[in-house]
Protein backbone atom coordinates (compact mmCIF):
# COMPACT_ATOMS: atom_id res chain seq x y z
CA UNK A 1 0.00 0.00 0.00
CA UNK A 2 1.21 3.29 -0.76
CA UNK A 3 1.26 5.79 1.76
CA UNK A 4 -0.97 8.69 -0.44
CA UNK A 5 -3.37 5.45 -0.48
CA UNK A 6 -3.70 5.19 2.97
CA UNK A 7 -6.38 6.54 4.97
CA UNK A 8 -5.93 6.48 8.58
CA UNK A 9 -8.38 7.42 11.12
CA UNK A 10 -6.41 10.74 12.00
CA UNK A 11 -7.09 13.16 9.48
CA UNK A 12 -3.69 14.35 7.90
CA UNK A 13 -4.48 18.25 6.42
CA UNK A 14 -0.99 18.95 5.49
CA UNK A 15 -1.74 22.45 4.26
CA UNK A 16 -3.79 23.18 7.64
CA UNK A 17 -3.73 20.91 10.06
CA UNK A 18 -2.31 21.63 13.43
CA UNK A 19 1.31 21.56 13.23
CA UNK A 20 1.27 21.14 9.11
CA UNK A 21 4.40 23.55 7.90
CA UNK A 22 4.89 24.55 4.37
CA UNK A 23 7.19 21.55 3.13
CA UNK A 24 4.41 19.26 4.44
CA UNK A 25 2.23 20.72 1.80
CA UNK A 26 5.03 19.85 -0.77
CA UNK A 27 6.23 16.96 0.48
CA UNK A 28 6.66 15.38 -3.15
CA UNK A 29 8.97 17.96 -4.25
CA UNK A 30 11.08 18.42 -1.02
CA UNK A 31 11.17 15.13 0.40
CA UNK A 32 9.49 11.49 1.00
CA UNK A 33 5.78 10.40 1.91
CA UNK A 34 6.02 7.28 3.82
CA UNK A 35 4.06 4.95 6.50
CA UNK A 36 5.51 4.85 10.21
CA UNK A 37 4.45 3.97 13.30
CA UNK A 38 3.96 6.79 16.34
CA UNK A 39 6.47 4.17 18.47
CA UNK A 40 9.12 4.05 15.32
CA UNK A 41 9.19 8.13 15.17
CA UNK A 42 9.21 8.68 18.59
CA UNK A 43 12.33 6.01 18.49
CA UNK A 44 13.92 8.09 16.07
CA UNK A 45 13.41 11.85 17.47
CA UNK A 46 15.05 13.30 20.47
CA UNK A 47 12.95 12.51 23.61
CA UNK A 48 10.27 14.84 24.72
CA UNK A 49 11.64 17.44 27.20
CA UNK A 50 8.43 18.34 28.33
CA UNK A 51 5.00 16.85 29.35
CA UNK A 52 2.87 15.60 26.76
CA UNK A 53 0.06 18.29 25.75
CA UNK A 54 -3.32 16.24 26.51
CA UNK A 55 -5.37 19.20 24.80
CA UNK A 56 -4.29 17.97 21.23
CA UNK A 57 -5.81 14.51 22.17
CA UNK A 58 -8.98 15.98 22.45
CA UNK A 59 -8.92 17.58 19.31
CA UNK A 60 -7.97 14.77 17.37
CA UNK A 61 -10.28 12.72 18.61
CA UNK A 62 -12.88 15.59 17.74
CA UNK A 63 -11.65 15.15 14.39
CA UNK A 64 -9.38 17.99 14.20
CA UNK A 65 -6.72 17.68 11.36
CA UNK A 66 -3.27 17.57 11.54
CA UNK A 67 -0.31 18.04 9.58
CA UNK A 68 2.30 14.73 9.18
CA UNK A 69 4.61 14.38 11.68
CA UNK A 70 8.11 14.70 9.88
CA UNK A 71 12.24 13.77 10.52
CA UNK A 72 14.46 15.70 8.64
CA UNK A 73 17.33 13.54 7.67
CA UNK A 74 20.91 14.27 7.30
CA UNK A 75 22.54 12.30 4.30
CA UNK A 76 25.98 10.57 4.67
CA UNK A 77 28.35 12.38 1.53
CA UNK A 78 29.58 8.65 0.43
CA UNK A 79 25.78 8.28 -0.37
CA UNK A 80 26.07 9.66 -3.69
CA UNK A 81 28.99 7.77 -5.19
CA UNK A 82 27.09 4.62 -3.69
CA UNK A 83 28.86 4.05 -0.61
CA UNK A 84 26.02 3.28 1.82
CA UNK A 85 28.37 2.23 5.35
CA UNK A 86 26.94 5.12 6.93
CA UNK A 87 23.46 5.20 8.38
CA UNK A 88 21.82 8.20 7.45
CA UNK A 89 20.96 10.42 11.26
CA UNK A 90 17.86 12.16 11.92
CA UNK A 91 19.19 15.53 12.79
CA UNK A 92 15.45 17.31 13.59
CA UNK A 93 11.58 16.40 13.91
CA UNK A 94 8.51 17.76 14.01
CA UNK A 95 5.17 15.94 15.79
CA UNK A 96 6.26 13.99 18.91
CA UNK A 97 2.80 15.31 20.58
CA UNK A 98 1.20 14.74 17.93
CA UNK A 99 2.38 10.79 17.57
CA UNK A 100 1.72 10.65 21.87
CA UNK A 101 -1.76 11.69 20.80
CA UNK A 102 -2.19 9.26 18.31
CA UNK A 103 -0.66 6.13 20.38
CA UNK A 104 -2.39 7.20 22.69
CA UNK A 105 -6.15 7.39 20.54
CA UNK A 106 -5.76 4.48 18.04
CA UNK A 107 -2.65 2.37 19.07
CA UNK A 108 0.62 1.87 17.16
CA UNK A 109 -0.83 2.02 13.35
CA UNK A 110 1.38 3.40 10.94
CA UNK A 111 0.37 6.91 9.95
CA UNK A 112 1.59 9.28 6.85
CA UNK A 113 5.32 10.96 8.30
CA UNK A 114 7.97 12.45 5.78
CA UNK A 115 11.14 12.40 5.43
CA UNK A 116 12.82 15.80 4.85
CA UNK A 117 16.36 14.89 3.46
CA UNK A 118 18.85 17.73 4.09
CA UNK A 119 19.98 19.41 0.89
CA UNK A 120 18.19 16.72 -1.32
CA UNK A 121 14.73 16.94 -2.76
CA UNK A 122 12.05 14.13 -3.58
CA UNK A 123 13.95 13.80 -7.42
CA UNK A 124 17.62 12.69 -5.56
CA UNK A 125 15.85 10.38 -3.53
CA UNK A 126 16.85 6.92 -6.14
CA UNK A 127 15.93 3.53 -4.92
CA UNK A 128 18.69 2.81 -3.26
CA UNK A 129 18.70 5.84 -0.81
CA UNK A 130 14.91 4.62 0.04
CA UNK A 131 16.59 1.58 0.35
CA UNK A 132 19.22 2.26 2.95
CA UNK A 133 16.70 5.13 4.68
CA UNK A 134 14.66 2.56 5.48
CA UNK A 135 17.42 0.23 6.84
CA UNK A 136 18.14 1.56 9.52
CA UNK A 137 19.07 5.60 11.09
CA UNK A 138 21.03 7.04 13.34
CA UNK A 139 18.52 8.07 16.03
CA UNK A 140 18.63 12.63 17.00
CA UNK A 141 21.42 13.69 19.51
CA UNK A 142 22.50 9.84 19.86
CA UNK A 143 24.92 7.89 18.31
CA UNK A 144 22.35 4.86 18.26
CA UNK A 145 21.32 2.98 14.87
CA UNK A 146 17.69 2.52 14.98
CA UNK A 147 18.10 -0.58 12.71
CA UNK A 148 14.65 -1.07 10.22
CA UNK A 149 12.50 -1.21 8.15
CA UNK A 150 11.56 1.93 9.26
CA UNK A 151 8.72 2.92 6.88
CA UNK A 152 6.59 1.64 4.17
CA UNK A 153 6.09 3.60 0.91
Amino acid sequence: MRARDFIPEVTIDNRDGAGAVPYNADVDYFGIRCLMTPKTFLALAAPLGQPHDAKLEKYIADGGAIGAPFLNIDIPEGWDSGDFTKPAQVSGHEGRNRMLSILKLEGDDAIEVHLFPRYYRARDMTAEFIENLNRGLQVEKSTRVLDGPLFST
